[in-house]
């Protein structure tokens, strides 16, 4: 017990430092990165395409070693978090924009018009159902009193959370540089914001698992 409590301090510690290097980095590497990584269905975004798929299958692992462990709500969470990550990933995924090009421009590959797909209207009112399958389930299955109360909140890579998840948006938005940084930015922040979404994952799991 004491020797896995001390791999998990390390574990959380070699986290902490490592989100705090990558943030410290993610403005100067967004300035001298090519911006060609950045493109869509780049380079970047196949990283946070693997991290995304890495995030579900820990959701999928987590539902399979929780069966029979304490409250059925902590089961059901993992399977709905897997699906939370799914979503992510089909957003990046653009809803499989990705894999029909029509061509190149200065910005890199272009796709396919979500409008000119044949029954586009049917697709987007089934995101809309899933997103909120989705939400509803995370919200109605989250020990919310443990987690409130009883687990020690990870103030410090949530701060980290947030500043990327505010970088990633206004650097879609073209609202930082005004450049070629800003889509180097944005997909740099929206990476370090899937690799923590997949250490919380963990460190709930890890807590709710010492607590049952």
């Amino acid at each position: 017990m004491l020797q896995e409590d001390m791999r998990r301090r390390l574990y959380v510690s070699a986290m902490q430092r490592g989100a705090a290097v990558y943030a410290v980095l993610l403005l100067p590497l967004g300035y001298v990165m090519p911006p060609y990584l950045a493109w869509e269905n780049g380079v970047l975004e196949m990283l946070q395409n693997i991290v995304l798929f890495g995030d579900m299958c820990l959701a999928a692992y987590f539902f399979r070693k929780t069966a029979g462990m304490g409250g059925k709500s902590i089961h059901r969470l993992w399977l709905a978090a897997a699906g939370y990550f799914l979503l992510l990933l089909g957003r990046e995924l653009s809803w499989g924009r990705v894999f029909f090009p029509t061509g190149m421009d200065s910005h890199g590959p272009t796709f396919v018009s979500m409008n000119s797909i044949p029954g586009h209207e049917m697709i987007h009112a089934a995101i809309g159902v899933y997103t909120a399958v989705v939400f509803c389930s995370l919200v109605a299955c989250m020990p919310w009193k443990k987690i409130l109360h009883d687990i020690p909140f990870p103030t410090f890579l949530f701060g980290i959370l947030a500043a990327a998840a505010v970088l990633a948006s206004c650097g879609d938005k073209g609202l930082l540089f005004h450049s070629y940084m800003d889509a180097n930015v944005e997909e740099l922040s929206e990476l370090l914001v899937y690799l923590v979404h997949g250490y919380f994952a963990w460190y709930y799991y890890e807590w709710f698992r010492r607590l049952t």
